[in-house]
């Protein structure tokens, strides 16, 4: 009872590890506690009553799954991510079982109280690594790849419960100790592939946020590129235009029309206000941000004060700030774009204060009915998977610096404020190594492999299921040659051995017999005076569902004529199967096929001037039972038609590769 004490408890924290709570910490703990405090009353009860074989076997559902349904009640997550924390707790119970039956099976022969102290201790200091490795290693990486990012929910969920089926399983039923060791050993792996594989995810969706970031300040320099080409082009218009505007400056002087002198060069410097280029500051790429954010404010109706009061050289990475000021002004765009003209306002500040910190705000009205989440940033009604990844990008680049960032409302407006500080104290950039990546996926690649082999080569249920492919190869080639005067018959056969062999040596034995009688038709009508006959095969698929041989005959008797037959092997039948062997029992597939293939003819024989027996007496009208095919590596089925069975001699052995889609209803789910 106190083995499974201790490995519920480390159930317990690894699901806390990973869970990121939607309450307030106190109503949070009340509630885990009251849980936790019935749970135990339950076994307690159940103790004290004499029935501890009970309590211990209804532990799943007096235990396990009350506190996975308060985790979920209380967790921020959904079904599929509290499943996928739940899923990484069960793990870790899986280990510390079968630890604890390896624990037990060897000190069984240890006399005195010494076992369970050697049990526990083992237990015990097994649960504490995985509850440290949990928070140390796994929590975050795990919050950020499957809470925030729910994409990539099922990255944990699915093949992790699969795997924990499979364990408990055998877990259950095996006391084997060799094979509980090698589940340890498996279940001990995929705990660490999990790590791995949260690593890797948080870096490739850090690396893709990077990115799309970089990819929007590429554009906002084009863009500002492009507006300074604008500017410049109107200017060298304006000072084309300039002889023309002192000719009507000289005219109206002569009539003295002195004001209409005043309203006209108002008008030209109007024009001319518009080729000059605002410079909010010395930093190229931050004036880029600013003028492209501020004029989409102006058109979108805003009106836009601004005081920026940065240093020629910034202390912070300038990306870092271009990112915030896109991020909060264009925020303030779309708040603003809600509401009526006369109400858009957006006022900026931005200033570094002894070239040490960074403050940048942004005012702009608001609604009466802005939330916020419990991080502080504010939440909309938007089911947009997309909506909050800006300001949650601000507030990682505000913390990189140790600064913070801060939404709030007062007196109608939405505040934003961000500071970022430089200083010893200041969060570097982290920078993976060269190959850091790599390594990681290559170490993750052959964790998996070898657990793989241990899997396939250990486990007495992964031996009997490879056991059950069956397999083929060739023994030998048989050869026969005969010849009756200027007749012949030249036979070149496999030869097959392993399991399920009979069965395609039989298959081989009836073409032969088949061949051998084709021949003899030949042979006794003594066409042109000789028949010959030569027999040949190919192996054309070989591999994990099927062995595939084409065995082609050719009859020479004043002309020659080809045949072919396909013997198609399925290694998870352990037969050789017919053409109904891949369809549903009682499916239309003879129909389906037929009307595919004549569908096929009319269009060669319209289009690519084919000639199959399609109209009148004696033509192709649906295939036979018996009908020859094979299986290529699409796994689609290819019909296979003799010479001058379906089209003339010329024409060779046709074939019709029929789509798989058309047969996705009707074929076997192996297939």
């Amino acid at each position: 009872m106190i083995t499974e004490a201790i490995i519920f408890l480390s159930y317990i924290l690894i699901c806390l590890a990973l869970f990121e709570r939607r309450f307030s910490v106190p109503a949070t703990v009340l509630t885990f506690c009251g849980a936790l405090a019935v749970i135990a009353g339950v076994q307690t009860v159940l103790v004290l009553f004499g029935e501890t074989t009970l309590a211990l076997t209804m532990l799943p559902l007096t235990a396990y799954l009350p506190f996975s349904a308060v985790l979920y009640f209380l967790s921020k997550s959904e079904a599929f991510e509290t499943a996928a924390i739940c899923s990484v707790g069960l793990l870790d119970v899986l280990i510390l079982k079968s630890l604890d039956k390896i624990t037990v099976k060897y000190t069984a022969e240890i006399k005195g109280c010494l076992p369970n102290i050697i049990n526990y201790s083992i237990i015990t200091a097994a649960a504490a690594f995985f509850v440290f490795f949990a928070f140390r290693s796994v929590g975050k990486n795990f919050r950020f790849c499957v809470i925030e990012n729910r994409q990539n929910r099922l990255i944990i969920s699915i093949p992790v419960i699969l795997i924990l089926l499979l364990f408990f399983y055998f877990l259950n039923s095996t006391t084997d100790v060799f094979v509980l060791i090698v589940l340890t050993l498996i279940a001990l792996l995929e705990f660490l592939i999990i790590a791995r594989l949260l690593v890797f995810s948080a870096d490739y969706i850090k690396a893709k946020r990077t990115e799309r970031e970089m990819s929007e300040h590429i554009e906002i320099q084009r863009r500002s590129y492009e507006n300074v080409l604008r500017k410049m082009e109107l200017g060298r218009e304006l000072r084309h235009d300039m002889r023309h505007h002192f000719t009507v400056i000289e005219g109206l002087a002569k009539q003295g029309e002195y004001g209409k002198i005043v309203e006209y060069t108002g008008k030209i410097s109007e024009n001319f206000s518009e080729t000059e280029n605002v410079s909010y500051c010395k930093s190229p790429e931050v004036n880029a941000v600013l003028s492209e954010y501020i004029d989409r404010a102006k058109r979108a109706g805003c009106t836009v004060t601004q005081s920026i009061l940065l240093p020629e050289k910034l202390p912070f990475d300038e990306a870092d700030l271009c990112m915030v000021l896109a991020n909060s002004i264009e925020n303030a765009i779309n708040a603003c774009a809600a509401l009526p003209k006369e109400r858009r306002y957006i006022s900026i500040s931005v200033d570094c204060i002894e070239e040490r910190r960074l403050l940048v705000s942004v005012r702009n009205p608001c609604g009466d009915s802005l939330l916020f989440d419990k991080e502080g940033l504010p939440t909309v009604d938007s089911q947009s998977e997309e909506h909050g990844i800006g300001l949650r990008s601000v507030k990682r680049i505000a913390e990189k610096y140790n600064g913070f960032l801060r939404c709030k409302t007062e007196y109608g407006e939405f505040v934003f404020q961000a500071a970022m500080f430089y200083g010893e104290n200041a969060v570097p950039a982290k920078r993976s190594k060269a190959g850091t990546v790599f390594k990681r996926v290559m170490s993750s690649a052959l964790v998996l492999i070898l657990g793989m082999l241990i899997t396939v080569n250990v486990l007495p249920s992964a031996a009997e299921a490879a056991s059950s492919l069956f397999s083929v190869k060739i023994r030998t080639v048989r050869s026969l040659l005969l010849s009756w005067g200027d007749s012949s018959i030249n036979v070149s056969v496999p030869d097959f051995e392993g399991a399920g062999a009979d069965g395609i040596n039989n298959a081989v034995a009836g073409y032969v017999n088949e061949a051998t009688e084709k021949f003899m038709w030949y042979f006794n009508r003594r066409y042109n005076g000789y028949v010959a006959e030569d027999m040949r095969y190919t192996v054309i698929r070989d591999d994990n569902k099927y062995f595939t041989a084409e065995f082609v005959t050719t009859i020479n008797a004043g002309g020659s004529m080809d045949f072919s037959r396909w013997i198609i092997f399925d290694k998870r039948l352990g037969k050789v199967i017919s053409l109904g062997d891949l369809f549903k029992k009682n499916s239309s597939y003879i129909d389906v096929i037929s009307a595919e293939i004549l569908r096929q003819m009319r269009e060669k024989n319209e289009s690519y001037g084919g000639e199959f027996y399609i109209e009148g007496d004696g033509c192709f009208t649906g295939i036979r039972e018996d009908v020859n095919f094979y299986i290529d590596s699409f796994d689609r089925i290819v019909i296979v038609f003799d010479e001058y069975e379906v089209a003339p001699g010329h024409m060779g052995c046709p074939e019709f590769f029929i789509p798989n889609k058309i047969l996705e209803e009707i074929r076997r789910e192996t297939d």
